[in-house]
């Protein structure tokens, strides 16, 4: 009898326990890839180019974020203009660049995007 009794008390305890809720399927960040997806015009670039674009974003992601985070792949939109995308803790961030003068930089006229999703976000 008082071993059924603890039985009852010790399942009724872990009835009562809180479970955590685990994030949402759409905001569970990806594994890194071992090198970044290049898509896009890739021929209207040289490789040289895309290791300049990975060097170059090294710089902002490390002064906004204290480290560096992984660049999930680069999107070459013309021969001046690519776009990086890149997770930190969850966050998917989309960042434009293009080039001036030679050299890789942030866009001046768009700006970095955090991407959104979800199932009650229409995409």
């Amino acid at each position: 009898m008082r071993a059924a009794l603890c039985a009852s008390l010790a399942l009724s305890f872990a009835a009562c326990t809180v479970r955590q809720h685990s994030q949402p399927p759409w905001m569970i960040q990806p594994p890194a890839p071992a090198h970044p997806a290049i898509e896009g015009a890739v021929n209207s670039v040289t490789s040289a180019d895309i290791h300049a674009i990975l060097a170059f974003m090294h710089q902002p992601i490390v002064r906004e974020h204290g480290s560096f985070v992984p660049i999930y792949s680069v999107h070459i939109i013309d021969h001046n203009n690519a776009s990086v995308d890149w997770w930190d803790n969850g966050v998917h961030t989309y960042t434009p660049l293009e080039r001036v003068k030679g050299k890789w930089q942030l866009s001046t006229t768009e700006v970095e995007r955090i991407i959104t999703t979800g199932i009650n976000i229409p995409t």
